[in-house]
């Protein structure tokens, strides 16, 4: 893990690059945009919730990114590809707080490959955060960037109990489903 990435410049960088990073499945190019300290802070929450569940051998980035991508085949995601239907995130605005700081509003939106060249649905705007550090601008994950809740960790639990074969230790370590 910590393969550099190419310096963001600015929050707008940042965020456009997580989204292509989601968009082409890339769950552990998108945790390298992230900000290092909301990973770190998601671990802590993480562990706290469901310490049994995470191998602390296991580095966050890597954890981050498996449960990314897990969230996104257990959540539908893969029937969406299949079916042509993809979200398209437009960035509106942005909104200062501090130097460190800036808001990224933008609007997310379902779209088919049959929609292309008609105007976009109306979708819902929401709001990510960028951080400035020394290394360039990182992305804060908000719940549209599949930031993984909490709740999903004791599924994984589940599912990774159901298989004789499979440990937590092993299913973070190759990201396969069990069974």
């Amino acid at each position: 893990m910590g393969e550099s990435v190419p310096r963001m410049e600015s929050a707008r960088e940042a965020v456009s690059a997580a989204f292509a990073a989601m968009e082409a499945h890339d769950w552990l190019g998108f945790t390298r945009l992230a900000d290092p300290a909301a990973l770190e802070e998601w671990r802590q929450g993480a562990e706290a919730f469901a310490p049994e569940a995470l191998d602390p051998s296991v580095p966050t980035e890597a954890l981050y990114a498996r449960v990314l991508e897990l969230g996104w085949r257990l959540g539908g995601g893969a029937k969406f590809d299949e079916a042509g239907v993809r979200a398209t995130r437009t960035l509106l605005a942005e909104v200062p707080e501090g130097d460190d700081t800036v808001h990224v509003v933008y609007r997310v939106a379902l779209a088919s490959k049959e929609d292309e060249g008609l105007v976009p649905p109306s979708g819902v705007v929401t709001v990510v955060t960028a951080r400035a550090r020394n290394d360039g601008w990182r992305v804060v994950p908000n719940e549209d960037l599949s930031r993984p809740e909490f709740a999903l960790l004791p599924g994984i639990r589940a599912a990774v109990r159901a298989s004789t074969s499979m440990t937590m230790d092993s299913f973070f370590r190759s990201g396969e489903l069990p069974g």
